[in-house]
């Protein structure tokens, strides 16, 4: 493998999107104060892991990936993932401990090698329904819990991490380190 076929190849790919999403200090910094700036940075590490899982997909690392059996199991195990970290209290956990924010970032890593791995062998119909099935399910999860989100605010300040609850009944936040 020549130098050059190695930059253009999906796993170089991968770990320099992985590495620019959380080891770069002017984009991690900025993901730390911007919402829309850190859900980027969690699309950009399931993207580098697509690319990492697509690297063994074509390696043929997976030999077993043609099972209707192993693509339910992937799928379901995505969506899974998904709907655990947008629940109230693990997204609170990630928000609130660095330990449970690595491991979230750890679980969209394992989301994006899962569909650069197993989940591109489906049919091109079957990508598309999951692809509208995700869109549809993401409009659902913003209806359900948008009344949810004007009672709990973030506030970042200095090194600590303030949750705000208006329902609380002292009326005062409760603030962690982090």
């Amino acid at each position: 493998m020549t130098v050059l076929s190695f930059l253009r190849s999906p796993s170089f790919l991968g770990v320099t999107l992985l590495g620019f999403s959380v080891g770069f200090p002017p984009f991690d910094d900025l993901a730390t104060v911007s919402l829309p700036v850190h859900m980027l940075q969690h699309t950009l590490i399931a993207l580098s892991g697509f690319f990492l899982g697509y690297t063994l997909f074509k390696r043929g690392n997976i030999s077993t990936v043609q099972g209707r059996r192993l693509q339910s199991t992937s799928l379901f195990m995505v969506m899974l993932l998904l709907i655990f970290w947008h629940l109230p209290v693990p997204w609170d956990l990630a928000v609130l401990s660095p330990a449970h924010h690595a491991i979230e970032h750890l679980s969209f890593l394992l989301i994006g090698m899962i569909s650069g791995s197993v989940l591109i062998a489906f049919s091109d119909n079957a990508k598309v329904g999951i692809l509208c099935l995700g869109l549809f399910g993401q409009l659902a999860y913003a209806v359900v819990l948008y009344p949810a989100s004007k009672s709990t605010r973030y506030i970042h300040c200095k090194n600590r991490v303030a949750w705000v609850s208006p329902c609380s009944s002292s009326g005062h936040s409760i603030v962690r380190g982090s």
